[in-house]
């Protein structure tokens, strides 16, 4: 008799245990505890961009409802999983260092396998650039001594054997003050019409100039890795949806011990406010409102060693002329 209810109680622990193994498995019920419950949508005030996180580890619909309240928590993003397919889809209406987002996940106990960006509809400022391209040189001309100050500390870095790639080079801000003291130069834009622009000044102010005009992407470089001495990346990185794709080119693109010139405007107490909203109201988009010392330490975090980050005067923001070494 007592057998028999032992008996009985052991097959019905054992069809429950194997029912919620089910649906564990199937993405229902509370493998983590705390039963089911509904996280409150998080409302952006715009989407700029968005990527998929590839996270193995979430099993249930309390998994889900976890990793969804971790977005929920960090300022500037939203995200949703989709628990079939292992995967988190996060919304930016600023820019987030992806690092902080896996840690966080991490954190929580689960794994990050994979970060897939989605591209939309001009997320990389393309457009912008491309209708700015024939007033830039103009609008730069009141930075000049600005980038007096660039060249004076890129100087060090260079000289007559070193091979040099320019990105974001613009209409030649920097291209023209400096190509001529290297072996090569390699000067790429993003826009075409910013290229177009590069090349007419080549030829009107210095058509002798060495440096070589190129459109490139620098999240997708076609050049060889360890190919480049240096690598000039000036006023572009806080403009990226995503500059962790850029820094990984740099890296691989430079030789060992290589060096990447990245001034970049930052935001300093103080900032002219008004003149940003106006161009962001013109369609200009800011991912990244780095201080000197956090731009600083997002650089040190992606394998480079930081060599300076000087902050000088610039327009409209101050300027953090980082150099760093590729480790």
């Amino acid at each position: 008799m007592v057998d028999g209810i032992i008996l009985s109680i052991v097959v019905v622990a054992v069809f429950i245990g194997i029912r919620s193994s089910v649906k564990h498995f199937a993405g229902k019920g509370g493998c983590c505890g705390g039963g089911n419950y509904k996280v409150k949508k998080k409302k952006l005030s715009k989407v700029v961009y968005k990527k998929t996180f590839k996270i193995e580890g979430m099993h249930c619909e309390h998994c889900k409802m976890r990793v969804e309240e971790i977005m929920n928590d960090i300022k500037g993003i939203a995200g949703r999983v989709n628990l079939k397919k292992g995967e988190l889809t996060v919304s930016y209406e600023e820019g987030v260092d992806d690092e902080l987002i896996k840690s966080q996940i991490e954190k929580a106990g689960y794994n990050v396998t994979e970060i897939i960006n989605i591209y939309m509809k001009d997320n990389t400022n393309k457009i912008f650039w491309q209708k700015f391209a024939g007033i830039y040189t103009v609008f730069m001309s009141k930075n000049e001594a600005a980038y007096a100050d660039i060249c004076k500390a890129l100087e060090k870095y260079i000289d007559t054997e070193k091979n040099v790639l320019e990105l974001a080079c613009g209409t030649g801000q920097i291209t023209f003050l400096m190509a001529d003291n290297v072996a090569t130069w390699t000067a790429t834009d993003y826009s075409e019409n910013m290229v177009e622009e590069a090349i007419k000044r080549k030829e009107k102010e210095m058509p002798s100039c060495k440096a070589v005009f190129e459109t490139a992407d620098a999240t997708q470089l076609a050049y060889e890795a360890d190919s480049f001495d240096v690598v000039v990346i000036a006023n572009a990185l806080h403009i990226m949806p995503d500059p962790d794709a850029a820094l990984k080119e740099i890296h691989r693109v430079l030789k060992s011990d290589g060096i990447i010139f990245a001034p970049t405007f930052v935001y300093e107490p103080g900032y002219s406010k008004p003149l940003i909203w106006l161009m962001e109201k013109a369609g200009f988009k800011t991912y990244h409102k780095w201080t000197r010392e956090e731009f600083s330490k997002y650089v040190s975090k992606r394998n480079f060693a930081i060599k300076e980050d000087t902050l000088i005067k610039g327009k409209p923001l101050c300027e953090c002329v980082l150099v760093g070494m590729k480790i």
